[in-house]
């Protein structure tokens, strides 16, 4: 067997081993890339929406305050009004 036979049998078997590998390398590379862009892009969502939930959840507590004002001024306004109701009936 020649040099050349040999050297074609290897650079066969190098052909038949290293290209696909190296074809299968580059296709992970390139997913394994595009999965850390989407992450890093859902990492950034993520963030934005535990600002939104937060602001929403102090808007909340807020307006729960709110509501409690108004609920006490009510019943304040319903005793004040019970109060004048009997002064009008003491008065007749």
């Amino acid at each position: 067997m020649s040099t050349d036979s040999v050297w074609k049998i290897v650079s066969t078997v190098v052909s038949i081993l290293i290209v696909p590998l190296f074809v299968w390398v580059w296709n992970t590379n390139t997913k394994l890339e595009h999965m850390a862009s989407e992450f890093k892009h859902n990492t950034e969502d993520v963030k934005k929406l535990e600002s939104t939930v937060e602001l929403m959840e102090k808007e909340q507590n807020e307006m729960k305050t709110d509501v409690k004002l108004i609920q006490q001024k009510l019943d304040r306004l319903e005793k004040m009004t019970e109060e004048l109701l009997e002064m009008a009936k003491e008065r007749r």
